[in-house]
């Protein structure tokens, strides 16, 4: 069998060296396997968005490291297609228009936009003539990519491909053309903890039905074992000592309400979610609401004269430093009925939720906590638990309005949301080879992954003709001249170096 490996993450020791792992399996399988690298070509990928020629050099050596040392000995580079340079981009005006843009009839746009939404932290794409330009440095980078995969394809006729996560302008305009060509496809992602990776057949990791039937399929009610460990997962939510995800209660006061809180109200909370990486994710949409802010300013009016409810809008504590579109409607609203807390505020995520008589979310992990914990939670939009029985799921405001006027709305049984426990806490495959500690110290082999390999200045020397590309797309992305300071921006802020 022919593996291609599409391998733009090296800036990364973590996700590079759950690539390497995997392409060892396959070797000493007997398979053959290729590896596209970049070789600088990429103009703006997820990984180094401004094309710091030092973050390219470090990428360029630690694949050319690794390759020689694992025995790979097909490496081809990516070529630039004058082609690209040439297309006539339509003035794109909304966000649906940029995510139906195709070329050679594969939807880049898609990949396009959750890349620049993610950077961005913003939907709201539209506004700034910089932020169109890098839609159009975006687009012309996957059409390249579509052009070099089309002609690998071609020329290696492989059997199955393999790559970083695949939501992304690069990724995605992989996925896509593997899909158009029933190419078989991997896709890699850190599983549970930083312990496992995960690989999704045919698939992206965001996938709803891919990830929940994995949790379904995994998940035996009977079992008591995995019942203590689903069981664990919820209590070290609360506790603030999981693995899974960041601690968000580090700045929160246990039992610390919002001043004037009345109890005497029938109190009503709603948990909202920043809206960049699923925002385009086609499994994500819903028929509800374009976005968020929407949903919740129906809701308030609908409630606007009804004096006993009152609603508390928890913004998620990653949005703590963010001014977008999102944020910057919430804090211009102005509804009697609404307390707003803010991402950075004391406010106690838990003591809230159990002061309050019912929660409302769009996705975050709250909303299958809050059955764990016998609250009645109704989920708006989309989620990997929309597919379990212990949550409401209104598809209609009219039935989200008579699930919240509802009196005494009994809470659904906490056995329906355990299978969720027990998945996030043990799901992906164990690492052999790969020994992660910190963002600094990544092994493998016993060895840690260093940043400067001797290719890397060569390579850093062959790239510095790139010069002028670098401080354009700086100016671009961070809206400022190339300074000594963005010598050491390298990578997306997302990522785990």
């Amino acid at each position: 069998m022919k593996l291609l490996v599409f391998t733009t993450n090296a800036l990364s020791p973590f996700h590079y060296g759950t690539e390497v792992e995997i392409m060892e399996k396959y070797i000493a399988e007997g398979h053959e396997v290729h590896v596209v690298k970049c070789n600088s070509i990429l103009q703006s990928c997820f990984f180094n968005p401004c094309h710091n020629l030092l973050g390219c050099a470090i990428c360029d050596g630690r694949t050319e490291y690794f390759m020689s040392k694992i025995g790979v000995h097909q490496v081809h580079s990516l070529q630039h297609y004058s082609e690209v340079d040439e297309m006539i981009i339509p003035e794109l005006k909304t966000l649906d228009e940029l995510k139906a843009f195709t070329f050679h009839d594969l939807a880049i746009g898609r990949g396009v936009a959750s890349s620049v939404i993610s950077l961005e932290r913003d939907y709201n794409l539209f506004a700034e003539r910089r932020r169109k330009d890098l839609l159009k440095w975006q687009i012309r980078m996957a059409a390249n990519v579509v052009l070099n995969m089309e002609q690998l394809f071609d020329d290696i006729q492989p059997d199955k491909v393999l790559l970083f996560n695949g939501r992304h302008s690069e990724g995605y305009a992989v996925v896509s053309l593997c899909a158009a060509r029933n190419i078989d496809y991997l896709t890699h992602e850190r599983g549970c903890s930083y312990e496992k990776y995960e690989l999704y057949e045919n698939s992206l990791p965001q996938n709803l039905d891919y990830r929940q039937q994995q949790m379904f399929d995994m998940w035996d009610g009977n079992n008591p074992e995995k019942v203590a460990i689903a069981t664990s997962w919820f209590e070290k939510k609360r506790k603030g000592t999981n693995t899974d995800d960041r601690n968000y209660l580090v700045k929160m006061e246990q039992g610390h309400l919002p001043k004037g809180f009345d109890s005497t109200k029938r109190n009503i909370v709603l948990f909202n979610s920043s809206e960049d990486e699923m925002k385009t994710i086609m499994q994500w949409e819903t028929h509800l609401y374009e976005h968020q802010n929407e949903a919740i300013i129906a809701l308030l009016q609908h409630f606007e004269n009804q004096s006993e409810f009152h609603f508390y809008l928890r913004m998620h504590p990653n949005l703590e430093k963010v001014d977008n579109q999102q944020t910057r409607d919430i804090y211009s609203w102005d509804f009697p009925n609404l307390t707003l807390i803010r991402p950075d505020e004391k406010i106690h995520t838990y003591s809230l939720m159990d002061a309050c008589e019912k929660t409302i979310t769009f996705g975050s992990t709250i909303g299958v906590e809050a059955t764990y914990w016998g609250k009645p939670s109704i989920l708006l939009g989309k989620s990997y638990y929309d597919q379990m029985e212990g949550i409401y799921k209104p598809q209609s405001f009219e039935v989200l309005y008579k699930l919240v006027a509802t009196v005494g709305l009994s809470p659904k049984h906490k056995a329906d949301v355990l299978a969720y426990g027990y998945f996030w806490s043990t799901f992906g495959k164990e690492f052999e080879k790969l020994e992660y500690q910190d963002k600094h110290h990544t092994y493998y082999e016993g060895k840690r992954i260093r940043r400067i390999y001797p290719q890397s200045v060569f390579s850093f020397l062959k790239f510095l003709p790139k010069w002028s590309l670098w401080r354009k797309l700086n100016r671009v992305i961070l809206g400022r001249p190339l300074g000594w300071r963005d010598l050491f921006i390298l990578k997306s802020h997302t990522i785990e170096q």
